[in-house]
C-alpha cells in the first residue's frame, strides 16, 4: 500500500463538517480559475482569428476553347430569324477559317466545285490568338483581295464583338485582340458624274432595264438596293410618287421618293411580265436583279463612254455616279442639308455631309452671294499713285 493512498481520507476516519467544506470550496475556486484561464484564451484567439487577412480568391483556369467552337457557339446565339446574321457570317467566316480551318465544313454545291475550301492555317485555342496573327491576315487581305481599310476595319470590330461575347459568357478569360488597332481611313472619294457624263452614258447601247435603273438612281439619289427591290404598287405613274417601305430602306424608316418626267418615261418602256411583281424583275422567275449585275452594266457603260474618276480615286464607282452626284448637285441648286438628308434616307446629317462634294467653283459662287449679301464688292487690286 502506498503513502498516497494511506494519506487519503477514509470512511472511517474521523472528519470533521468544517475541514471537509474548506476543501469543497477549494475545488470549485480552482475549477473557476481554469475557466476563466479557459475564457480569455478563447477570447484572444478569436481576436487573432478575426484580425488574419482572409486569403486570396483562386482566379479560375482559363478554358481550353478554340476558336472553331466559341464562333459556332456566338453564330447560335445571334439566331436564324435576323437577316443581317447571315452577312456577318459570310464576312467573318474566312477571316476565322485563316486561324482554324475548321470554322468552314464542307458543304455539297452544284457546280463545278463540290464543297467550300477552307483558308489553310494552324488551328489555336482562343488563348494563343495573339494581335500579329491579326495584323498578317490583314496585310494579306491588302495584298491579295484588294479590300480597303474601311472594310478590314469592320472586319476587326466584328472579331472583336465576337471575342468581347465570348468573355461576358465567361467562356474566355479575355479578349486576346484587345489592343489591335483600327487603320487610317482612306481619304475620302471626290468623284462625282456630271450631267454631260449621264448623257454620254445614255447614249451608249444600254438595255432598257440598266437605263431606267440609272436614271432614277442619277434623279432620286436612291440607293441600288432600294431601286431593284421596287414593286409595281409603290410607284403612283400618275404623280411620280414611289413610297418605300421600311423593310426595303437601309435605316428602317420609310420615306416618299418624287420620280422626274423622265424617270416615269423610262418606267413606261420597262417590259413587264405577269408572273413578277417587281419592277426590275426577271424574265424567267420572280426575283429582282442582283446588285452585281447593276455594278457590272454600269462598268461596261462607263469604260465604254470614257467616264472618270477624280485624281487618286481611280476608277468611278456606282456610289459616286448616283447618290455623291445627286447629293452635289442638290446643294448646289440650294437644298439645305436637312431637307438632303431626308432625301438621302440618312439615319445621321453627319454622313450626308460626307457626300456633297465642293469644289473651287463652289467656293468662288459662296464668296459672291456673302458679298452680295452684304451689300460689299469684292476688293480690287488698285495700281499705286505716282506719287506716291
Amino acid at each position: 500500500m502506498t503513502d498516497e493512498y494511506k494519506a487519503l481520507p477514509r470512511v472511517d476516519d474521523a472528519v470533521d463538517a468544517a475541514s471537509l467544506s474548506d476543501l469543497v470550496r477549494s475545488q470549485a475556486s480552482q475549477i473557476a480559475q481554469l475557466l476563466a484561464a479557459l475564457e480569455a484564451q478563447g477570447k484572444m484567439l478569436a481576436r487573432a482569428f478575426e484580425a488574419r487577412p482572409e486569403p486570396a480568391p483562386t482566379v479560375p483556369a482559363r478554358e481550353a476553347v478554340t476558336l472553331a467552337d466559341l464562333w459556332t457557339r456566338y453564330v447560335q446565339s445571334l439566331g436564324t430569324e435576323r437577316k443581317w446574321v447571315y452577312n456577318v457570317v459570310s464576312m467573318m467566316t474566312p477571316t476565322l477559317a485563316h486561324f482554324a480551318p475548321s470554322v468552314i465544313e464542307a458543304r455539297p454545291r452544284r457546280g463545278r466545285f463540290p464543297s467550300r475550301s477552307a483558308i489553310q492555317g494552324p488551328d489555336m485555342l482562343v488563348s494563343d490568338l495573339r494581335p500579329h496573327h491579326w495584323s498578317d491576315w490583314r496585310e494579306w487581305m491588302r495584298a491579295h483581295l484588294g479590300v480597303g481599310a474601311t472594310y478590314r476595319n469592320l472586319i476587326l470590330k466584328r472579331l472583336k464583338t465576337f471575342l468581347n461575347w465570348g468573355v461576358a459568357e465567361k467562356r474566355i478569360a479575355e479578349n486576346p485582340l484587345a489592343g489591335a488597332k483600327n487603320e487610317p481611313k482612306q481619304p475620302r472619294r471626290e468623284t462625282t458624274m456630271t450631267e454631260l457624263d449621264l448623257q454620254r452614258m445614255l447614249g451608249h447601247n444600254l438595255s432598257p432595264v440598266f437605263r431606267a435603273h440609272l436614271i432614277i438612281a442619277c434623279d432620286t439619289g436612291m440607293r441600288t438596293d432600294e431601286i431593284r427591290r421596287l414593286t409595281w404598287d409603290q410607284i403612283d405613274m400618275l404623280t411620280g410618287i414611289v413610297r418605300l417601305s421600311w423593310t426595303t430602306t437601309k435605316t428602317k424608316k420609310s420615306r416618299t421618293v418624287k420620280l422626274l418626267p423622265r424617270d416615269l418615261q423610262a418606267l413606261r418602256e420597262l417590259p413587264r411580265y405577269d408572273h413578277t411583281r417587281y419592277v426590275f424583275g426577271r424574265s424567267t422567275r420572280d426575283t429582282p436583279y442582283s446588285q452585281s449585275r447593276f455594278w457590272s452594266w454600269f462598268r461596261e457603260a462607263a469604260d465604254a463612254v470614257g467616264v472618270q474618276a477624280a485624281p487618286g480615286d481611280g476608277r468611278i464607282h456606282f456610289h459616286d455616279a448616283t447618290r455623291h452626284s445627286f447629293a452635289t448637285r442638290a446643294l448646289r441648286a440650294g437644298i439645305r442639308l436637312n431637307q438632303l438628308q431626308k432625301l438621302l434616307g440618312h439615319a445621321s446629317i453627319q454622313t450626308t455631309g460626307l457626300y456633297a462634294h465642293t469644289t473651287d467653283d463652289d467656293i468662288e459662287d459662296a464668296h459672291r452671294l456673302l458679298m452680295a449679301a452684304s451689300g460689299k464688292e469684292a476688293h480690287e487690286p488698285t495700281e499705286p499713285d505716282d506719287d506716291e
